[in-house]
């Protein structure tokens, strides 16, 4: 898998490039499913759900997006090491901004609050080459990316990768985007348990641990 040239060990940003077919077949996903409704101008695209998405196509992309993974976590092996576990959050987007269009607020992937506070790794495959604009604008690390077909990027979820989408004033722009998730134990063994017997189960878990 080729490796992007900015993968500097102190910015925690990894990059790989998938395969530019695939990246077409998610277009094509994106122009058949999208009403075109912008989500709103500082956001700046119109949005797919990966639920909406081919399966077979979807299956296609989580396989090479996998072994995005591992290349990040070889790269950094404490972003996997001495924490808690997490995996691939099964719910991410397929965007389109029209030209002009950006997310152009400075923000991160995970702010502390629900549903955001889980996120540990944020990642996005530009599925389509912007020449003119387009970047995606890493604040403290002073690092643009420009679009390119099949490029996947991988960063931390937290404020320090803080960052912003910039426009491409006269070409569409077409990612994917999502999040690699801590698992919350406590609640995959609580799911679909009433609070009465979560708060029964506690109990008898204590009184054990005494």
């Amino acid at each position: 898998m080729k490796q992007y040239f900015t993968n500097w060990k102190t910015s925690f940003i990894g990059g790989w490039h998938i395969d530019p077919l695939l990246c077409d077949s998610m277009v094509g996903e994106i122009k058949k499913i999208s009403t075109g409704n912008i989500l709103s101008h500082s956001r700046g695209y119109s949005l797919v759900s990966s639920t909406e998405v081919n399966p077979t196509i979807l299956l296609s992309y989580k396989v090479q997006l996998s072994q995005v993974i591992n290349q990040y976590t070889t790269l950094y092996p404490h972003s996997k090491e001495t924490i808690a576990n997490w995996r691939l959050n099964p719910l991410f987007n397929l965007q389109h901004y029209a030209p002009g269009y950006s997310y152009s607020v400075y923000h991160c992937e995970n702010n502390g609050m629900e549903p955001f506070k889980n996120r540990h790794l944020a990642f996005m495959t530009y599925l389509n080459t912007v020449t003119d604009g387009g970047e995606t604008e890493f604040l403290h690390q002073k690092l643009k990316v420009k679009p390119e077909k099949g490029l996947t990027l991988v960063w931390p979820a937290h404020w320090t990768h803080i960052h912003r989408g910039i426009p491409a004033p006269n070409q569409e722009k077409y990612v994917t985007t999502g999040w690699f998730d801590y698992i919350d134990e406590q609640a995959e063994i609580f799911d679909g348990i009433s609070e009465d017997t979560q708060e029964d189960f506690m109990k008898k878990l204590n009184s054990f641990e005494k």
